[in-house]
């Protein structure tokens, strides 16, 4: 009996042994990774190190999820309850919240099994989980987390999910590091997730190239109506130059409005925006962009004129000659909603706008084209301007377009 016990000693020794040496010998190959990580204070490594060497228990594997969110201190002062039993005391509150949030579900038996090797496919799901996609719906299942995140471009394709492939700390650095970088579903970045947060700070992202450097632009918005925002309850939140300022992405715009309900293209006009104060400070301006929005009270006031794309070109002509040379940009005016007796009339006026930017080489948004598939009772309250929502809409256009002209 003795003999057998000593036996049997002497081959659990080996067989620490054998897995010491095994992670004695992997080089980890994302240290730099989780250097960054580390720096953002995404990861804090272990009491021993970063241990990136070894493979992770499940604990360990929610637990780096949870500091990849930021929400390290908001865990461990979570108040909710901890439905399994087998979760080592230093992580109760963390699993606590990360049940709480939906990070992990009922297992069955109700075991977390905290102590048992986190493989691939569980982290994974850990982490399209934290991108906000789940797995009880059609966004993806729980047996296939490793061909969602290929798909996504979490992770190279067939790179993980291996039976013979030892799924190691350093892959869960790996993963989280690209991470940041992928969409979540709401569609933004995990790092601009984190920055919105005010997890990260935007310098920080941009010293470690988690995003690119934006550029920025001051967009002189001139219009009538529609520019103005008339109608809504805070055009200066509301109205699309607005939205167009608060919109994130590729390029930030910092838009100026100088509109004013009625005006018209048409010079001889008492309407005209030539001859109005608010073109007279449109003068001024320094912005990089021109938008000119105007067109559409030429179908309603003066209908009858006969020179309006030489008016028209005339009024492009004195933002293009401004002593700062903006890039002046047409924008055709939105469909009138309710009045189809202009229909006519309005389809006219933006072919004359379409054929005078092409005169001039100028880039064009067109508006009234987007506006088409836009639908009256919803982004429409007054039968003829555009509602909070159909700005919103408007704006998004507006922006996608600037940026797609931008990159050009």
């Amino acid at each position: 009996m003795k003999r057998l016990k000593a036996i049997a000693f002497f081959a659990l020794v080996i067989f620490m042994l054998m897995g010491s040496t095994a992670a004695s010998q992997y080089t980890p190959r994302y240290v730099k990774e989780a250097d960054i990580l580390c720096r953002l204070g995404l990861f804090t490594g272990t009491g021993e190190g970063y241990e990136l060497e070894r493979p992770p228990t499940k604990t360990e594997a929610l637990v780096l999820i949870i500091r990849l969110l930021g929400a390290d201190a908001e865990a461990k002062n979570c108040q909710a309850q901890n439905p399994f039993p087998d979760v080592p005391p230093w992580a109760d509150r963390y699993v606590a919240w990360a049940y709480e949030q939906g990070l992990i579900k009922d297992m069955p038996g109700a075991h977390f099994e905290g102590m048992e090797k986190a493989e691939a496919g569980e982290f994974l799901t850990f982490v399209l989980r934290a991108l906000g996609y789940d797995d009880g719906t059609d966004d993806f299942s729980a047996e296939k987390a490793v061909e969602k995140a290929g798909e996504i471009g979490l992770i190279p394709a067939g790179v993980y999910g291996k039976d013979e492939a030892e799924f190691l700390r350093d892959d869960c650095v790996h993963i989280c590091y690209s991470a940041l970088t992928k969409l979540m579903k709401s569609g933004i970045t995990l790092v601009e997730h984190l920055i919105s947060q005010g997890v990260i700070s935007m310098e920080d992202a941009y010293e470690y190239g988690l995003v690119t450097q934006v550029k920025s632009y001051v967009v002189a918005c001139i219009g009538d109506s529609f520019t103005s925002g008339f109608g809504l309850q805070d055009p200066a939140l509301e109205a699309y130059p607005a939205v167009l300022s608060a919109l994130e992405g590729e390029y930030a715009f910092t838009a100026e409005s100088y509109a004013y309900s009625m005006l018209t293209v048409d010079f001889e006009s008492r309407l005209s925006y030539a001859k109005s104060r608010v073109c007279a400070k449109s003068m001024k301006t320094k912005a990089d962009i021109v938008l000119v929005a105007l067109g559409a009270n030429d179908a309603i006031w003066s209908g009858e004129q006969t020179d309006f794309a030489e008016d028209y070109e005339e009024l492009l002509n004195m933002y293009i000659n401004l002593p700062t040379e903006p890039r002046v940009i047409v924008v055709t005016p939105p469909r009138l909603f309710g009045l189809e007796s202009y229909g006519e009339l309005m389809a006219v006026i933006v072919e004359d706008e379409r054929e005078v930017a092409g005169k001039l080489g100028l880039d064009i948004i067109d508006v009234y084209a987007f506006s088409e598939s836009m639908e009256t009772e919803e982004h429409c309250d007054d039968n003829l301007h555009m509602n909070e929502q159909g700005h919103r809409l408007v704006a998004r256009f507006i922006y996608d377009q600037l940026c797609r002209i931008l990159s050009d």
